[in-house]
């Protein structure tokens, strides 16, 4: 980052050939040290994502520490996205570690702590229990074994085997069709959270979202510890589909987490679900990350399969902001290699789709005198009309910029901001380029200001059309009211 009174140094922007789509990237143990973060940098990473269901507070700290130096040193602008853990069902403990358990036999799941059998298994939290009913399913492992309740109370339940196999302890436990009382936020995600607040994390996503108050709840507890950090709701539940534009509404983005979405609802179904959510997600105006399992077959192997591809470049075609990169970066053999391949397909899939770019307008669930989304709207085709360079685009809060960003511009989005926490928040946007600048007097001095520094870095030449949109005065916050069609002198 630059010092007071500068505006970040741009000139290794290629605009001619810039991506929209913004990759997110899980650090671990295969990614953890500064080197190989950098690598990730140079080849396409936008966001780093911290998996607080894994790692201590100390691992974390040291990742932020070299996400920040890697940001400085590369003078780019990196997102720290710190997903919150959330409550995780799970098996308690197995007599030898694991155990056969037959299809057709009867397990009793209990709430307290037992040394499990082929009989007999705890799972915790254990107030999970009481809000089992008899029919509901119950899927362990990623839905390898699959148990149905017979028998419902509050201290255990008893089950029949649908599907058995090799129960192993310790495993994830999913309920499809239970309506759990479990709180989103556990004790140790309220942990978690104090130590992302304190370590300055730019975006908090949480997990086990059902409803728009789950996501209201976090929003009060990091206000309560002083802070505005936005967050993004992970769709993984069938209760939160079914109160999308609520959550959205909430959320300031969402993530389609097709992992547990996966098995908590029917497969075939997931790929329908995700394009809803898209299209809701950018209908509503929000940010929307597209996760779990793109390019999972480069966990192991240097090539993904031609289905994954295709997999990536669809979330594109629909419309989504970030790809999201989990074991593959996390734990994979090769997480440098799957970057550079994740930012191949984004940019073979935007070559084409910019080919034949048509702006659109009008969302659906917008009302037409909203002078904000009338004004980005606008900036998209007067984009095209003029054949602007780039549309720069002054912001206090991110709103603007993420406004312009909804409208999918066909050219890159250049987002001055004089809040330095905003610039990595801005790094999430599609096709958003954020920059610090200082705080301006009037409208005059902020453009005078940027042209010259973009000049100076060669990303405009004399001559060169850009579109500027703002808000007037430009030194407090407020919805932006101003639009300029602006020829560099």
């Amino acid at each position: 980052m630059t010092g007071e009174g500068e505006i970040a140094h741009l000139s290794g922007m290629k605009l001619n050939n810039s991506d929209s789509t913004k990759i997110i990237c899980t650090l671990g143990p295969a990614s953890s040290d500064e080197h190989t973060i950098e690598q990730l940098a140079r080849h396409g990473m936008a966001v780093a994502r911290l998996n607080f269901s894994h790692g201590t507070h100390e691992f974390h700290k040291q990742l932020i520490s070299s996400v920040r130096k890697v940001s400085r040193k590369l003078d780019q602008p990196i997102a720290i996205l710190q997903d919150l853990s959330g409550p995780k069902i799970r098996v308690g403990r197995i007599v030898d570690g694991a155990v056969r358990i037959e299809t057709g036999s009867t397990l009793t799941v209990v709430a307290h702590d037992i040394l499990g059998d082929a009989t007999m298994i705890s799972a915790s939290p254990a107030n999970l229990i009481p809000d089992l009913k008899l029919g509901d399913l119950i899927f362990i492992d990623d839905g390898m074994i699959r148990l149905q309740v017979l028998e419902s109370g509050h201290e255990s339940t008893k089950a029949t085997v649908i599907k058995g196999g090799l129960l192993k302890e310790h495993k994830g436990i999913n309920l499809p069709h239970s309506t759990l009382t479990l709180p989103s936020l556990t004790k140790k995600d309220l942990k978690d959270l104090e130590f992302g607040l304190e370590h300055g994390v730019d975006w908090i996503a949480l997990s086990f979202v059902r409803s728009a108050d789950d996501v209201l709840h976090l929003k009060k507890e990091i206000a309560k510890r002083g802070h505005d950090t936005p967050v993004i709701a992970k769709l993984e539940k069938p209760q939160a589909i079914k109160k999308l534009s609520e959550i959205i509404n909430a959320a300031d983005g969402i993530m389609v987490a097709r992992g547990d979405l996966g098995v908590e609802m029917p497969l075939d179904e997931v790929p329908m679900i995700q394009k809803t959510i898209i299209t809701t997600a950018n209908e509503m105006h929000k940010p929307v990350i597209t996760a779990t399992q793109m390019l999972e077959s480069m966990t192991q192997n240097i090539t993904p399969t031609r289905a994954e591809v295709s997999d990536v470049a669809n979330a594109i075609l629909d419309g989504t902001d970030c790809v999201m990169l989990s074991g593959e970066t996390a734990a994979g053999l090769y997480p440098v290699e799957v970057v550079a391949q994740m930012a191949r397909i984004i940019h073979t899939t935007e070559a084409r789709m910019r080919s034949r770019f048509e702006p659109v307008f009008n969302f659906i669930g917008k009302p037409a005198c909203e002078f904000p989304v009338a004004i980005a709207e606008a900036a998209i085709s007067m984009a095209q009309e003029i054949d602007a360079r780039l549309i720069a685009c002054f912001t206090q809060s991110g709103l603007s910029a993420r406004l312009v960003s909804k409208q999918k511009a066909s050219v890159p989005i250049i987002a001055f901001t004089p809040h330095r926490a905003i610039v990595n928040r801005l790094a999430l946007l599609r096709g958003v380029f954020p920059s610090y600048v200082p705080h301006f007097r009037s409208v005059d001095q902020m453009i005078n200001h940027v042209e010259n520094s973009l000049k100076k870095d060669r990303i405009v030449k004399k001559g060169d059309n850009v579109v500027i949109v703002a808000s007037a005065p430009v030194n407090i916050h407020g919805d932006t009211n101003m639009l300029k069609l602006h020829t560099i002198s």
